[in-house]
């Protein structure tokens, strides 16, 4: 079974998801910020896709969590979902080699598609052109 991790600070939103993606025959671990998640590298290399909320509040945001992992070379496929995102932070997305981006709200048949391909495509997803659904 393929794991997705969900980091949102919205614990609704987390909770949702995480049902969506289950039903769809996905297994979901949930993180309520980019620090959480950065705190369980031991456990990096057991998620097949991210979905990072752009708009993390506190500390990290969604791009800079992505920059964060690059950085260290790990290479997930990653999904940011966002409310607004202008052109600047599309461009910087592709840059960090985001696989996709879905605006909010996200239409549940939508994301579990989303989801899918970018877990089909694997690390291929990496650094490839970002896809932008609304």
């Amino acid at each position: 079974m393929q794991r997705v991790g969900i980091i949102d600070d919205d614990d609704r939103v987390r909770l949702s998801v995480k049902l969506l993606l289950e039903v769809s025959g996905l297994e979901v671990e949930t993180f309520a910020s980019a620090e959480e998640f950065l705190g369980c590298q031991d456990c990096f290399s057991r998620f097949a896709c991210l979905i990072v909320d752009f708009r993390l509040s506190g500390g990290l945001n969604g791009l800079e969590l992505v920059r964060t992992l690059r950085e260290q070379q790990v290479l997930i496929p990653t999904v940011i979902s966002s409310g607004f995102t202008s052109e600047s932070d599309e461009a910087a997305f592709v840059a960090a080699g985001v696989a996709a981006v879905l605006n909010k709200p996200v239409v549940p048949k939508q994301l579990v598609k989303i989801i899918k391909e970018v877990i089909a495509l694997g690390s291929d997803a990496q650094g490839s052109p970002c896809s932008k659904t609304s």
